[in-house]
């Protein structure tokens, strides 16, 4: 992972070229993991609001089941942090990937359509991509 020196670093020069604020925080490779959640402190005292800091399914390390793909809060001490995964589908007893990366340039276009109808017209829930 990154220092974050470094994390920092590359978001004031993102503030500073586009001229706006930076809320938000990508970590690369979905890198921020147990060993790391420091880094979520971090993040929280530099002003971040939102990030996308891991994959939201298995096997991935800070995978939460009870939450699934969908938008949580993450509660530190020195403040909170909201997690927007990219979105899950239920599949029987399985949460499977349905919008994000890899997976929207490996799976046919219908995977994604109706993953996105399901959440928003059955789940209730925004789609996260």
């Amino acid at each position: 992972m990154h220092s974050a020196q470094t994390c920092v670093a590359r978001g004031a020069a993102i503030q500073d070229a586009a001229g706006i604020e930076v809320r938000g925080y990508r970590a690369p490779s979905y890198s921020i993991t147990k060993e790391s959640l420091w880094a979520l402190d971090v993040l929280v005292s530099e002003g971040y609001v939102y990030g996308f800091q891991h994959l939201s399914h298995p096997p991935r390390p800070l995978w939460h089941p009870q939450l699934g793909g969908h938008i949580h809060r993450i509660v530190r001490d020195g403040g909170d942090l909201w997690e927007l995964p990219g979105s899950t589908v239920r599949h029987g007893r399985c949460e499977l990937p349905s919008r994000c990366g890899g997976y929207f340039r490996l799976l046919p276009y219908g995977w994604t359509r109706r993953g996105i109808e399901t959440l928003n017209q059955v789940e209730q829930k925004p789609a996260v991509f």
